[in-house]
């Protein structure tokens, strides 16, 4: 969603650079499955709010709707429907490595199933956190979502529990109150559940990126990113074309079509 939001804001942008294109409108579709987009929300008015916003924006949202397959030309919906394209985009779920499944430990959904305390189950000195990982979080006794937020959370907690195991101590269980979540929508719009509290429209774009922000390394990156960003608020975006020499764009054209 977020990058149906960037790039639609990226095709109004360049618009300008080529007069040929002034009369031709971007064209942007967002499938999803669901019944509401971000459905990670807890508040339906925020999923409600980018679903509005994104349409106001031009983007054709298709709730309730399935790809089948896609090839170089089209996206073929499971209706029969097909959508010609040029630029596919694809934001689907991961598998584990196989390298999970060959252990012989065991899974649940595909993922390593844990104790409270993200020792693998069923073994004695086996630890694991991370995407592979089905680890419940003591907070709401939910399955910790393949974020990096958490990741970060469980790594913390086992390095804790392995120097109390060494100590020979008890270890603790996961225990980590989600800070919330963000998404930028386009156009700086975005929107924010921050320890439950809903944010939405431009001081949520705002928040969004002075979480980032916070989390760059070192004051001086901190700092000329900051510049950039502000300077980069009132004036429109810089656009950067390659121009390649008519041997790179025969030799491109060629990988392309050896592709298809």
């Amino acid at each position: 969603m977020e990058l149906a939001g960037h790039l639609s804001d990226l095709m109004q942008a360049i618009r300008r650079f080529y007069p040929e294109l002034k009369q031709e409108t971007p064209r942007v579709v967002l499938l999803h499955k669901g019944e509401r987009i971000l459905p990670e929300l807890n508040h339906k008015s925020l999923s409600k709010f980018a679903l509005k916003k994104l349409r106001q924006n031009g983007i054709e949202v298709r709730l309730h709707t399935e790809a089948k397959n896609a090839d170089a030309d089209a996206v073929h919906l499971t209706s029969g429907e097909k959508i010609k394209t040029g630029l596919i985009v694809c934001t689907v779920g991961t598998e584990m490595h196989p390298l999970i499944k060959s252990l012989g430990l065991p899974l649940e959904k595909g993922r390593l199933k844990t104790d409270s305390d993200m020792k693998v189950k069923e073994t004695s000195n086996l630890w694991t956190i991370g995407d592979c990982s089905l680890i419940a979080n003591a907070f709401d006794g939910k399955p910790c979502p393949a974020t990096a937020q958490f990741a970060m959370q469980q790594a913390k907690q086992l390095a804790k529990n392995l120097q109390l195991v060494l100590r020979s101590s008890a270890t603790k269980p996961f225990y980590y109150r989600p800070r919330g979540l963000l998404a930028s929508i386009g156009h700086r719009n975005a929107v924010a559940e921050i320890y439950g509290v809903k944010l939405s429209g431009f001081l949520a774009w705002l928040l969004w990126r002075g979480i980032y922000l916070a989390k760059l390394p070192t004051l001086s990156r901190k700092l000329e990113v900051a510049i950039s960003w502000a300077v980069s608020i009132p004036f429109p975006a810089n656009i950067v074309q390659l121009q390649l020499s008519p041997k790179q764009s025969a030799d491109a054209g060629h990988k392309l079509a050896k592709t298809n």
